[in-house]
């Protein structure tokens, strides 16, 4: 999320010994909060994306993996590097917007922010398209998840290029050098920007409970073509499927709590330019804020769907734990052990049938034979 609002007046020559302790306290929470992100979202992309099964099945929540994952990266080059800045004691030293837009931290927030909103409204989109159209998202599940990633990056792609082409003119020195991320974008952009992310975050949410009421609508028929076995393969699929309308309608609402609002009382800042110690200080962990939206998401993931907490256990134990679900493997099992029993049985009957026609036919000439004589 955009830490675009310091707690301190930028106005000011000096910034006080209080508001620099405050700062130091932030953004070394920013550091450990982020090594966390780091470590959680990308292990968990790993371990779905080293196996082909997970990764068709789960391609578009890779993309909400490792753009949080990026995010991570943001915000720890972001402590670190302003951690320096402060140690140092060179914040009050003015630089340029086109200084503050190369910025490590910058470079990736003005891709990372917005991009987090999009892929949460890419979910809810997938999820819809899941819950829709559920035998053509069996077939090209893989497929759209890809198509949907391209375009989203794409859109991405060409707006932070109109962003860094809007920055870059501004080389006249006037923002400290501890370089915001406001500071590293142009205005006009910075609006577009947090107005990108609050859209993108609530049509996530709207779609979504769209999702959860024709999810409840098609839960009978999903039971009945399994209690039946018709298209089983196509029901389990299915059965997975609102498994992950579930969990993501969870995630959905730690969304609304750790990422929406936020945003809201950032766009009121933005809006307003209202100052109070209540707003200042909601703002100054904003970003500590957001970050614990990804790590539910991957609780919520990791209590809820056995085939990723296997997959992420196997490679945190480099293989020790097996992958595979031991629970799944019993079940098909079994199924199989059941097809193949009705198959046997259906070969017996068949079998039966054709003897007694035999014996029959052979029964009907002797006594044929014997009525002649």
């Amino acid at each position: 999320m955009n830490d675009s609002v310091s707690t301190w007046n930028e106005s000011a020559v000096k910034m006080s010994e209080q508001e620099r302790s405050d700062l130091l306290v932030r953004f070394t929470i920013y550091i450990f909060e982020s090594s966390l992100l780091i470590f959680l979202n990308f292990a968990m992309f790993i371990a779905i994306v080293r196996l082909p099964a997970l990764r068709a099945q789960y391609t578009i929540l890779c993309g909400l993996l490792f753009t949080d994952g990026l995010m991570g990266f943001a915000t720890i080059s972001a402590g670190i590097g302003r951690n320096v800045i402060l140690l140092s004691n060179t914040q009050d030293n003015l630089v340029s917007r086109r200084t503050c837009m190369f910025k490590p931290w910058n470079l990736l927030f003005i891709w990372t922010d917005p991009m987090t909103s999009i892929m949460l409204m890419v979910i809810s989109i997938d999820r819809l398209l899941a819950v829709c159209l559920p035998i053509q998202y069996y077939k090209r599940s893989a497929k759209l998840g890809r198509w949907q990633l391209i375009a989203a990056h794409t859109f991405m792609l060409c707006s932070v290029i109109t962003g860094w082409s809007l920055a870059y003119p501004e080389n006249k020195p006037l923002y400290p050098s501890i370089c915001w991320s406001s500071k590293g974008i142009h205005s006009g952009y910075f609006v577009y920007h947090t107005w990108l992310r609050i859209i993108a975050a609530l049509t996530s949410v709207v779609l979504y409970g769209i999702v959860v009421a024709l999810m409840w609508m098609r839960a009978r028929r999903i039971a009945a073509s399994t209690r039946w076995g018709v298209n089983l393969s196509v029901s389990r699929f299915s059965k997975r499927q609102v498994k992950l309308n579930v969990s993501m309608g969870i995630s959905c609402l730690c969304t609304c709590i750790f990422y929406v609002l936020p945003i809201c009382i950032e766009l009121y800042e933005v809006v307003s330019g209202a100052e109070s110690e209540w707003l200042g200080s909601v703002m100054s962990f904003s970003q500590i804020i957001s970050n614990l939206n990804s790590i539910c998401n991957f609780i919520v993931l990791m209590y809820r769907h056995a085939d990723i907490r296997r997959a992420v256990l196997s490679l945190l134990t480099c293989g020790k734990i097996s992958a595979i679900v031991p629970s799944s493997t019993v079940a098909n099992f079994a199924h199989t052990v059941r097809n193949v029993k009705s198959v046997c049985q259906l070969q017996q009957n068949n079998e039966a049938k054709l003897v007694w026609g035999q014996s029959s036919l052979m029964s009907g000439k002797f006594v044929e034979g014997i009525i002649h004589q």
